[in-house]
């Protein structure tokens, strides 16, 4: 399967998970929903922080940078990362779960809300271990 037709069955998943999003916040709010959206990026930050944990402290970024790379850009994402030895920096030029939420329904700014929940969530847990 190329990579637009993975692109296409992830947009189709995160479309059906945004309708998902949109009901959950329908019957409880967006503030909780936000709250328990963001509980993947506690999970993600854990599990990075065990990652880098098992890598040389002298390239355990380029190593999580490499790992991020193949998994999101072989799964629909485009993404490209800049590492320096202190900081860790990607760019998204295609998002699947950003356009699958959009095709639920979800307003650009409601996707924005949750992504940024998820990332601080993530980096929440990484600057805890």
């Amino acid at each position: 399967m190329g990579n637009d037709e993975v692109y296409d069955a992830v947009k189709t998943i995160f479309s059906l998970y945004g309708s998902f999003v949109r009901d959950v916040a329908e019957e409880f709010g967006w503030e909780k929903t936000i709250e328990i959206y963001a509980k993947m990026g506690q999970r993600d930050g854990i599990q990075i922080a065990e990652f880098l944990k098992t890598q040389k402290a002298d390239n355990r970024l380029n190593e999580l940078a490499k790992m991020q790379s193949e998994f999101y850009n072989s799964s629909g994402w485009k993404v490209d990362y800049e590492v320096t030895p202190e900081t860790f920096e990607y760019t998204v030029h295609r998002c699947p779960c950003f356009d699958g939420f959009m095709e639920a329904g979800l307003r650009k700014e409601e996707i924005n809300t949750l992504c940024k929940a998820t990332h601080v969530a993530t980096d929440k847990q990484l600057r805890a271990h």
